[in-house]
């Protein structure tokens, strides 16, 4: 004990924070883990009542609020504790979100929704961000967390060279510059927990305590060390009083209870500026949760697009009719989406019932949100004057830019106004009288349009006796297909792209040597719900028979499908190019009926250039493995390129240029391919768990989860099932057993069954920063909406933008009420990396205009409107938040 608490002895203190990690829902429901959290905080209660020198930290806001909720009696104590400086609220979100899939917008409404509760209700100032479980932090992360009002950031997981040098202390800084002080548990934020059913004891304390000093002691100049008591759903713990009482008798090196404030308060004394500074990302951490339960991953962009979308009609409906915004609604939605978000749930590491309670908060939110958007639409729609020949459509564009792209118009919503479209053709003028290229497609009428930035043009439908068109714009060959932009040549045998031709660049687009475009593979895959682990049997679609056929649609759009087996599936695979859209578009079906499958769709850019995703507003240069996208990911050598726009499938490998994107995972507790994995992979596996076990007796158990990463998949494997009963405690093993005895029971997390995706192929020239990436990712995300309105005379023109912005590649992230006022609030972005001049005008005047920070509040600089616009200067990939009064 002594030996190794001498070798550092620079180390003077010891602050212990107390904690547990709060899981909304994993293994248990949430009414499960909050009936677990009652016995833990009832604990923590106990023992500031009983200790005055122990204290504890809350680490999310739905940590605290369901016991907060039920136990009215104990809120008084609580803010007494926290005004004490005994109990320190951390986090400051509403969960313990993911970073990587959900938006950026999302990730800051996290903390203002996590803030309210935690400053408004229990009265606490949070300044110490605490991401602690979050699997993988993006580059953008020390900006976010500043503008939304922190001073520190903590966390755990996400460093790549765990074993090397990295500082434990230090400065991260972001690509506008934005530094942060950071602290790294790099011994795990699980601590000084027992490692089996007995309790704790004093020389397993002692030992963790020197090794922690020695370990993370070398990593930081400080003489002061910060250490985690408790892990997730830990009941605070009596022997930790003692055991440090008596250490402290013992040893130079004291121990004291403590919070994270003093910890970075000891850090800023000792000179903090003087720590290194770490720029980038710590990525990337058990991908295959980019990937598991794919429906939650789709649904969690589609509802995040949407509320933000609905929003914006909303504010735009109370300036034009003076009615209410909805702030209930949308706050309602908003609470369910960001539940959604919490890393284990939108990873997809939950059990099945967790999933089932996932797509029923997407669904409520949904709901939600279509109501309050078609309430915004319908009283806009009664501002605008919509006379003109036929029923007339808006077609709603939430974007910042005027756009041209695809609008799908069901067939049923006109059929009471215009019954004849029924058995005549439908027909689509613009507001001069243009007649609109239009085509149907099942129930649906399909026509180009264009829109104003956030804002609408009318269009006007009627119906007319069926004419065979003439003059199409696309040129059809056996296998073959042209557009003004693209030569396409389909592969007979395996269904996928065989040639892609730019015509006014010649250039040939995708390299098809190793796989056609859009080709499917399926490859074997043995691992658990976090982590992908191949077994090397790789099942190509030249193995499988396919048939293909033209889609002669009409003047919008035509393409190919192709159809047939795949292996354990069945696959549709559509591509279509458009008269006037360059983006080229695929929808795939697959009707799935297999297990331990991983299915990706090619493509390979032939070009030979850097991969670059779009992150939470950033867009990041990476090499080859495993990653997560937002909307994007592209390749270009610097002269041409292309990108795969997704619109809820993140995860992607690179190899080389090749694209792989990766539509759904399929996982079980117990496999003939896990069998396969474990003989495949023997010597290795042996030697990761030799390293673990070497932690486990050094004093860290915990680090042993570092050391398997690489083959996590061997653990928690129990979680691709329907789960077991729900038993109190944290761990229990019981519960745990029962999927491996029922091990053959099918699993959604088989993903067996239907499903859908549409995803999108952009070819370009230059760089990803001169060819509008950010803006075509939106733009597949967020289709333009068209509304059928009623006839009559308004104030409102046929077309309409009710906010424009001047700058380029600046973005709208947020059109909203303001948190704490009736102003308005427009956050905006930085896409390219550059110093940008910005102009926003609004359809009203404005009176007042100032900068705020991302959650509202601190004023950096009042800004002087010109009538409806005010300009701004914004940094290099800077998120700039702007509240005005009309």
């Amino acid at each position: 004990m002594g030996k190794a608490a001498e070798s550092n002895d620079r180390i003077r203190e010891i602050l212990a924070v107390p904690h547990f990690h709060y899981d909304v829902e994993w293994w248990k429901t949430e009414e499960g883990y909050n009936r677990d959290v009652d016995a833990i905080l009832k604990k923590a209660m106990e023992m500031l009542d009983k200790y005055p020198q122990f204290t504890y930290i809350i680490d999310q806001a739905l940590a605290l609020k369901p016991y907060w909720d039920r136990h009215p009696d104990e809120q008084a104590k609580i803010r007494k504790y926290v005004q004490e400086g005994r109990i320190e609220l951390v986090g400051g979100t509403w969960c313990a979100p993911d970073e990587n899939i959900p938006t950026g917008e999302a990730f800051i409404r996290q903390f203002i929704y996590g803030r309210r509760f935690f400053e408004d209700e229990v009265g606490g100032e949070v300044i110490t961000a605490w991401e602690i479980d979050e699997f993988g932090h993006p580059a953008q992360v020390p900006q976010i967390v500043h503008g939304c009002g922190f001073r520190h950031f903590v966390f755990a997981r996400g460093v790549q060279d765990w074993e090397g040098d990295h500082p434990g202390d230090f400065i991260w800084e972001g690509p506008d510059g934005t530094r942060l002080l950071t602290h790294w548990f790099s011994a795990h934020y699980s601590g000084f927990v027992p490692l089996g059913p007995s309790n704790l004891n004093l020389r397993q304390f002692q030992k963790e305590v020197n090794t922690r000093i020695r370990y993370e002691g070398n990593r930081t100049p400080a003489s002061v060390l910060m250490f985690p008591f408790g892990t997730d759903f830990s009941v605070p713990s009596e022997d930790w009083i003692n055991f440090v009482e008596q250490w402290n008798k013992e040893n130079k090196a004291q121990i004291r209870f403590s919070l994270p404030s003093e910890f970075f308060r000891c850090l800023e004394g000792e000179g903090a500026e003087n720590l290194p500074v770490v720029r980038g990302e710590f990525n990337p951490l058990l991908t295959g949760c980019y990937e598991s339960r794919e429906k939650v991953k789709r649904m969690c962009r589609l509802t995040e697009n949407e509320i933000t979308c609905a929003e914006r009609w909303a504010i735009i409906a109370q300036c034009l009719s003076g009615k209410g915004y909805q702030l209930k609604e949308i706050d309602r939605a908003w609470m369910l989406i960001l539940e959604n978000d919490f890393h284990d749930i939108v990873c997809g590491t939950g059990t099945d019932r967790v999933y089932h309670n996932t797509i029923r908060r997407y669904a409520e939110a949904i709901e939600i949100t279509e109501r309050v958007k078609d309430d915004a639409l319908t009283r806009i729609a009664d501002e605008v004057d919509t006379r003109g020949e036929g029923i007339p459509v808006l077609v709603f564009n939430p974007l910042n830019f005027d756009r041209q792209d695809v609008v799908r118009l069901p067939l049923a919503v006109v059929e009471k106004r215009l019954p004849e479209i029924t058995r005549k053709a439908p027909i689509v003028h613009d507001s001069d009288g243009g007649l609109i290229p239009s085509q149907v497609e099942g129930q649906y009428l399909v026509f180009v349009a264009r829109s104003a930035s956030v804002g609408y043009d009318a269009y006007f439908l009627s119906a007319a006796e069926m004419e065979k068109e003439t003059n199409l714009p696309f040129k059809f060959g056996d296998l073959s297909l042209e557009n003004d932009f693209y030569r396409l040549e389909m592969d007979e045998v395996t269904g996928g792209i065989a040639r892609l031709v730019d015509k006014q660049t010649g250039r040939q687009i995708l390299r098809t040597d190793r796989w056609k475009g859009n080709e499917i593979a399926v490859e074997e895959d043995a691992g658990n719900l976090w982590t992908v682990q191949k077994t090397g049997r790789l099942f190509r679609a030249s193995d499988y028979s396919v048939q293909i056929q033209p889609l002669r649609n009409g003047a919008v759009r035509c393409g190919f499908e192709a159809k047939g087996r795949h292996k354990d599936m069945y696959r549709i695979q559509r591509v279509y190019l458009y008269k006037d859209l360059r983006r080229i578009d695929f929808e795939t079906w697959i009707d799935f009926h297999g297990k331990d499958r991983r299915v990706k769709v090619m493509f390979e850019p032939a070009v030979s250039g850097e991969a670059v995703f779009e992150t939470p507003f950033y867009s990041q240069a990476r090499g080859d493995g495993h990653w997560c996208a937002q909307n994007w990911v592209d390749v270009s050598d610097g002269e041409y390129g292309a990108a795969v726009i997704n619109t809820g499938t993140p995860g992607h490998d690179i190899d080389g240029s090749v694209i792989g994107m990766t539509l759904f995972r399929s996982v079980s507790v117990f496999s003939t391919a896990f069998i396969r994995f474990l003989l495949c992979n023997f010597p290795e596996i042996v030697k990761k768990i030799r390293k673990g076990v070497g932690f486990v007796r050094s004093g860290l158990p915990s680090v042993f989860e570092w050391a398997m990463y690489d083959y996590h998949g061997l653990l928690l494997r129990e979680w691709s099932s329907g789960g077991g009963p729900e038993m109190r405690g944290g761990f229990t093993i019981l519960d745990h057993l029962l999927p491996y005895v029922t091990f053959c029971r099918k699993s959604d997390a088989w993903e067996q069954g239907k499903h859908y995706f549409h995803y999108g192929l952009l070819p370009h020239s230059g760089r990803w920063s001169d060819s509008a990436l950010p803006e075509a990712g939106l733009e597949l995300n967020n289709p333009l909406h068209a509304f059928v309105a009623e006839k009559h005379a308004g104030q409102l023109p046929h077309s309409f933008s009710f906010l424009r912005t001047e700058g380029d590649g600046i973005l709208l992230s947020a059109l909203k009420k303001a948190e704490k006022s009736n102003a308005i609030i427009a956050r905006l972005y930085d896409t390219r990396g550059k110093h940008n001049q910005v102009k926003l005008s609004f359809f009203r005047e404005i009176q007042r205009c100032e900068k705020v920070n991302l959650i509202e509040r601190d004023i950096s600089g009042d800004m002087e409107p010109s009538g409806r616009a005010f300009e701004n200067s914004l940094k290099l990939w800077e998120i700039a938040t702007y509240r005005f009064n009309l």
